[in-house]
């Protein structure tokens, strides 16, 4: 789909205008504003732009939020499909993130964090542009700039065989690819630019310190990979490191546009049977200009095969195009269409037919305009500029409603994407208000970035899969349903190692949908984890005979390591309570939700047993759940110890990686139910963390035994509202390897 970006160049805005073919002509708008929140507008064939709608205020500029984003930040966006949405900005902390819309289910709530070049993440300056392109339903792929001179590339695949993106997936390599560049550029360029030749050839463009542009091309269909070394196809009249524009017509051919150090527009061409022009000739061809800024970016767009117009800003902000039509064979002169624009920003553009471009400019008070262009061989014509709307400023921006639009735009309902991903961020809020600061959205926010930091250290930690090393987590719950609403990736179903149903003879139908999204928290947690499934129950009523058997089958047929068990009992029957205690003296440790009962009710069994982790809920900042019970407490004269630890449990989504049609099944969760499995993956973690740092060394307590657990979670707690609150990003934020591995001794090396 034709997608149109601008640069913030010279502090200018940066525009980006898709084309989404939905049975009639549709184009949306992004830009990020002073604010630093992205914003958004959308028009249909024979209707107003969403911004002129006399409706409520929300229907002017949609706030799609912010993750700390710098003003103007250039935001790059695809359309994969006439029915998907993808768009990426770079945040001030270097890191890249990403958002997505679906025909079915809306705006993600959130803003995913896709990190950054380099070994730390941080060689992406803030607000770099991000070049994004698409070659299929199921493909995206990511360039930019490093301040090192190299340009890096992510990709996202949507089928089967990789399902997620390469900077993040631990199988795909969990990081940003460096195509290399410092031997020519000793700092950033002023973008990557990139083009689709068909589902098969990708090529990618930088200019260098000396001016000359360098090419490297991807050959999916013969080779499946990108050329070893950059190739110069000259330039010597462009600015160092400047703004390269990149365009394909067709399969065979590659034009290339920027603004030269003399204020003029050069391009350069490919050709399959000729090759680049500019090798041949040694310089560019010259398209004139000089009252143009050095370097200043060039839109072009493709109006059809034989057509191509390109834009440029002149020193006033007046917009200057120019075409070539085959049937002229030549470069038409430039005219002036005027707008008052930011000098040294660029015009987006596109064509939504082979007779139209529809260009857009933001002036400098962030208000934005479009103009519809008609062209042919010898022609290019005007009519004037129309106002789409004043970007919200800063002082007065609010945070967006959420009723729903018509079904062919952007849905306001925060549903997550189609596309399997990893936790997502929603816009970050910093709300003064104690009102607000209780709100739904406020909470859910901030749980999701808890999660994103938690999965940050599997990447970080380098946590990875190993047969031979991984848990053997049994979960006993309502079944887990691998193929049905939850789509679990291949990935994670090779890691359900053996399911069983005391109840029926469908272990993975779940009619409950409850052991489906257990099963979910602890796939998409854990990297050294394998499950086993238990079905002990069809609706929320478990009996005490089917956990039994369900305990005695763990034990003895699958000899797992950790069980979770997100239920519970009032009083529990003998043959109960000698199963649990089997299952400790096994050296199997049992992980049980406390349950949700509130003040009015101890905790139910096992999980107020001593021998047991009991498990409470608590919110993103460890404050304890209301609908916990209440906290036991140490006997009158006793020393002992009572551990009362909370991990997340209210508004946890445990469907990250997921595509579903239905967006009721999207919702969020809150239980001791749910914090249970975030405890059984925290404890995952430092396992596999220890064994990682220290391999070798003989803990005189084994850190995967039950009092080994409770030692490591006492380690990491922190006291809140009378709660020990396991929080091992914050642990491991604040202590360096050293202090942690003495903690350690003096915790696993006692007895």
């Amino acid at each position: 789909m034709p997608t149109a970006q601008t640069e913030n160049t010279n502090h200018g805005f940066s525009i980006t205008a898709v084309e989404r073919k939905v049975g009639w002509k549709h184009i949306d708008i992004f830009v990020c504003g002073d604010d630093g929140n992205v914003y958004t507008a959308w028009w249909d064939e024979g209707r107003p732009w969403s911004t002129a709608t006399r409706q409520p205020h929300w229907r002017r500029w949609r706030n799609l939020g912010s993750r700390d984003f710098p003003p103007r930040a250039p935001v790059a966006a695809v359309s994969r499909t006439p029915k998907n949405l993808d768009i990426f900005v770079c945040g001030n902390d270097h890191h890249v993130y990403t958002k997505w819309w679906s025909y079915h289910s809306g705006w993600s709530d959130g803003w995913f964090d896709l990190g950054g070049a380099g070994e730390n993440g941080d060689l992406f300056a803030p607000g770099s542009e991000i070049t994004a392109v698409t070659r299929a339903s199921d493909k995206i792929d990511l360039f930019g700039s490093a301040t090192t001179g190299d340009v890096y590339n992510c990709w996202w695949c949507g089928d089967e065989c990789c399902l997620g993106w390469s900077s993040v997936v631990q199988r795909l390599g969990a990081q940003w690819t460096n195509f290399g560049g410092r031997s020519f550029r000793t700092s950033a360029a002023a973008n990557v630019a990139a083009v689709v030749r068909g589902d098969w050839l990708m090529d990618a463009f930088f200019c260098d310190d000396e001016g000359h542009v360098l090419h490297k091309s991807w050959h999916g269909e013969s080779t499946g990979k990108w050329d070893e070394r950059w190739q110069d196809v000259g330039g010597e009249r462009l600015p160092p490191g400047g703004h390269i524009s990149a365009v394909s017509r067709k399969r065979t051919q590659i034009d290339l546009f920027t603004c030269g150090v003399d204020g003029c527009v050069y391009t350069s061409w490919w050709t399959e049977r000729g090759g680049w022009s500019g090798i041949n000739t040694g310089w560019w061809d010259f398209l004139g200009g000089r009252d143009f800024p050095p370097g200043a970016p060039v839109s072009a767009v493709v109006v059809n095969e034989g057509h191509l117009d390109i834009g440029i800003l002149d020193k006033r902000g007046s917009l200057h195009r120019k075409w070539w039509d085959d049937e002229v064979r030549r470069w038409q002169t430039w005219i002036d269409l005027e707008g008052s624009a930011v000098p040294g920003s660029q015009t987006a553009s596109l064509s939504l037919s082979p007779t139209s471009i529809d260009a857009f400019i933001v002036r400098n008070n962030g208000e934005v305009f479009t103009m519809t262009l008609g062209v042919s061989s010898n022609a290019t014509t005007g009519s004037h500029w129309a106002t789409i709307g004043t970007l919200p400023s800063p002082l007065y921006a609010t945070t967006p409603h959420l009723p729903r639009q018509s079904s062919d735009s952007p849905s306001d309902v925060a549903n997550p994407s189609v596309r399997p991903t990893p936790p997502k961020r929603s816009p970050e809020g910093k709300l003064t208000s104690s009102d607000n600061l209780e709100t739904l959205r406020y909470k859910t926010e901030n749980t999701d970035k808890w999660f994103e930091k938690f999965v940050g250290l599997l990447n970080k930690h380098d946590i990875q899969y190993s047969p031979k090393k991984a848990l053997k987590v049994a979960v006993l719950d309502s079944g887990v349903d691998l193929n049905g609403s939850w789509r679990f990736d291949e990935y994670e179903k090779d890691r359900v190692r053996g399911t069983k149903s005391f109840i029926d003879d469908q272990p993975e139908v779940d009619e409950a949908r409850h052991g489906s999204r257990i099963a979910a928290i602890i796939l998409r947690l854990t990297m050294n984890v394998d499950l086993y499934i238990v079905k002990v129950t069809n609706s929320q009523v478990i009996h005490q005979q089917e956990a039994i058997m369900a305990l005695k089958y763990v034990r003895e047929t699958w000899n797992v390591d950790i069980i979770s068990m997100s239920f519970g009992f009032h009083k529990p029957c003998h043959e109960l309570y000698n199963e649990i205690e089997k299952c400790v003296n096994a050296g199997i440790t049992i992980f049980a939700s406390a349950s949700n009962t509130g003040g009015e009710d101890q905790p139910s069994y096992p999980a107020r047993s001593k021998r047991v982790l009991c498990i409470y809920s608590a919110t993103w900042q460890g404050r304890g759940s209301n609908f916990n019970p209440p906290l036991e407490r140490s006997k009158t004269g006793s020393r002992e110890r009572v551990e009362n630890f909370s991990v997340v449990g209210e508004e946890i989504r445990p469907i990250w990686s997921v595509n579903i049609p239905n967006a009721s099944e999207l919702e969020y969760e809150s239980g001791t139910s749910f914090a249970t499995p975030v405890a059984v993956s925290i404890a995952a973690f430092m396992i596999a963390y220890i064994e990682k740092k220290w391999p070798h060394y003989n803990w005189i307590i084994k850190p995967s035994s039950t009092e080994g657990i409770k030692n490591i979670f006492s380690l990491m707690s922190t006291g809140i509202d009378g709660y020990d609150w396991v929080s091992p990003t914050r642990y491991l934020s604040i202590n360096e390897e050293d202090e942690v591995f003495a903690d350690l001794k003096r915790l696993l090396d006692c007895r």
